[in-house]
């Protein structure tokens, strides 16, 4: 992207941010449809690419907090909570701000019963390096193939899979594996994720093989 276009696309943000800012300012009042309106932008522009001008806005403890306190007002609108979550999450994992305070938030929702926020969470959740810390997160990680929709859930699945390879617990390979397998016998080996997940469940093999031959120490 030249100059030009950086310059043209800053000024179309900073006229969404002025929108963005009414939900934020509290002494705007705001109707729950136009509160829903704008926590849609916010996580649009929260899942959109980075940007220098993105990154000024957005990464700040007051801007989260901010966004949090919306959140606890609207608490009772899934869509609105999902939408912020996500938002928040985004903020946090691809501007590298992965605080305590935003992890202890969003954890807030890792059980959620509501499948839309429960997703909205696992999406970024898996990215904070406190999640690898999570004494209960494989526990967590194998509940999150039955939420809905099913293949968004696999997706992350899958994802947070391949990147925790080589930590998985030896107990739990054959149920990761299990619920791969499964996918395939329902949808075939030609379907384009079943192909992914026989890769992930060859190196799964390779891991299983290795842990059965290592010599205790």
């Amino acid at each position: 992207m030249n100059l030009d276009a950086v310059e043209i696309e800053s000024k179309k943000f900073l006229t969404k941010l002025e929108t963005i800012n009414k939900l934020l300012d509290e002494t705007v009042s705001l109707t729950e449809s136009e509160v829903l309106k704008i926590s849609i932008l916010i996580n649009r522009e929260a899942a959109e690419e980075n940007t220098e001008y993105r990154k000024e806005a957005f990464v700040n403890k007051k801007y989260i907090v901010q966004l949090m306190n919306v959140c606890d007002k609207y608490k009772d609108n899934e869509i609105v909570v999902r939408n912020l979550v996500s938002a928040i999450g985004f903020i946090a994992t691809k501007y590298d701000y992965t605080a305590d305070f935003v992890y202890k938030y969003l954890s807030r929702f890792k059980t959620s019963k509501s499948d839309k926020i429960a997703i909205a969470i696992v999406k970024n959740i898996y990215k904070f390096p406190q999640f690898d810390l999570w004494v209960k997160r494989w526990n967590y990680i194998l509940s999150i193939p039955e939420m809905r929709p099913y293949n968004e859930s696999l997706d992350y699945f899958s994802e947070i899979i391949s990147r925790s390879m080589d930590s998985i617990p030896k107990d739990y390979l054959d149920t990761v594996s299990l619920v791969f397998r499964e996918y395939i016998k329902k949808n075939g080996e030609e379907d384009y994720m079943s192909e992914e997940f026989q890769k992930i469940l060859a190196k799964i093999k390779i891991i299983k093989i290795a842990k059965h031959n290592r010599i205790p120490s």
